[in-house]
């Protein structure tokens, strides 16, 4: 009978700490380090067992056994129990559902702040490597010393974004976009494959900044100046590319008999073409300061790139910031931009294009976190974005 009770019965010392439990406790959970341990003792002796635990997470765990349920104690860290019941090897999936969520949301937190921390290491290291300490240029325009030339550097660079931005904000209203001059109207007539032969002969057979363009809503009407000598204009090879909007204007083209007599008076005698009455789709640009204020501001956010990569001290940890590969891939496209406007191309009609540089360039206020990215706030933005 005693041998029985005995061979039921195992003693856990937990730290200098005795616990008497029975076989069939432990067994209720064979999975577990304690299930398994009570399954490959010898039952006919009572066994006594060390382990250098701590013994008052212990006490939950014990409760587990003799109960079947687990609670998160309320003296302990939650991170303390995690690796208690990673060691005694039980899910934290059994726990009940008072003390999961507490249990689940403060190692989320937890984990939060260690990457958090973990993000700020890797900035500090990178900063202060021994390249970064020799060169101060790189300290003032990373704005990582509080110096009167880092101030200055932080303030000019914060204005062009912050001008860049609402005047490209601002030059999407209609009152601030203008019409198309005749010699654009010219590169959009050249570019567009839709539109039709008669417009484009009349396009092709002056010079465009002799017309005079007269609009009354979507209808135009270009005319030659007659006190202007006629000339055959031959334009240059142009890059011409297919757009989706079709022509479906009625062009009309009328004639008048002119002939220059030797004392400079006109005569009328031959058939010469000089007005042209045709529909055109609502086509606008932007005010030219606009595109100035732009240029403006991608100048100087290419020296400070310029600037960056020639005193960062590392390119590959550069590189992996992310607000670093979105200020490239902006500058990028706000070349690509520069380029096409300035092409004989029919890509600058395209709404679509256009529409699609202008969320690229609006990616510019990031580079306010990036500015002011060594404040405790925006560190803390930063790592939640």
């Amino acid at each position: 009978m005693d041998a029985m009770e005995e061979s039921s019965r195992i003693i856990l010392n937990i730290s200098g700490t005795k616990y008497e439990v029975t076989r069939n406790s432990l067994l209720t959970q064979v999975s577990s380090r304690l299930g398994q341990l009570a399954s490959s003792l010898d039952s006919t002796k009572l066994e006594e067992i060390y382990f250098n635990r701590p013994s008052v997470p212990f006490e939950a765990i014990l409760m587990f056994y003799q109960t079947g349920k687990l609670h998160l104690p309320p003296n302990i860290c939650p991170n303390v129990f995690k690796e208690e019941l990673e060691y005694w090897e039980i899910d934290h999936e059994l726990m009940e559902q008072c003390c999961f969520l507490n249990y689940i949301q403060f190692l989320d937190s937890y984990k939060t702040k260690s990457d958090f921390k973990s993000t700020i290491k890797q900035s500090q290291d990178f900063t202060l490597s021994p390249l970064a300490r020799k060169n101060r240029v790189w300290r003032i325009i990373d704005y990582q010393e509080r110096s009167w030339l880092s101030k200055i550097f932080l303030f000019v660079g914060v204005a062009f974004v912050l001008l860049s931005v609402s005047t490209l904000a601002l030059s999407t209203l209609p009152q601030y976009k203008r019409t198309l001059t005749t010699c654009e109207w010219y590169e959009y007539v050249v570019a567009d494959d839709a539109i039709n032969p008669e417009v484009k002969n009349y396009f092709m057979k002056y010079d465009c900044h002799l017309l005079k363009i007269t609009t009354t809503g979507n209808e135009f009407q270009f005319d030659f100046d007659q006190k202007e000598p006629p000339q055959q204009f031959q334009p240059q090879k142009q890059h011409v590319g297919k757009r989706s909007i079709p022509y479906k204007g009625n062009p009309q083209i009328t004639t008048s008999s002119t002939n220059v007599t030797q004392n400079g008076s006109i005569a009328e005698h031959d058939s010469q073409q000089d007005t042209l009455k045709t529909t055109f789709p609502t086509l606008t640009f932007k005010n030219d300061i606009f595109y100035q204020i732009d240029y403006l501001a991608t100048a100087f956010f290419t020296v400070e790139l310029l600037l960056r990569l020639l005193v960062c001290p590392s390119l590959k940890v550069y590189f992996m910031n992310f607000l670093n590969v979105i200020e490239f891939v902006v500058l990028i496209g706000t070349y690509v931009d520069i380029v096409i406007f300035n092409m004989k191309s029919g890509y600058k009609f395209s709404p679509t294009f256009t529409s699609l540089v202008d969320f690229i360039k609006f990616l510019r206020v990031i580079r306010l976190l990036r500015y002011c990215q060594h404040l405790a706030a925006v560190k803390v933005l930063k790592f939640s974005l």
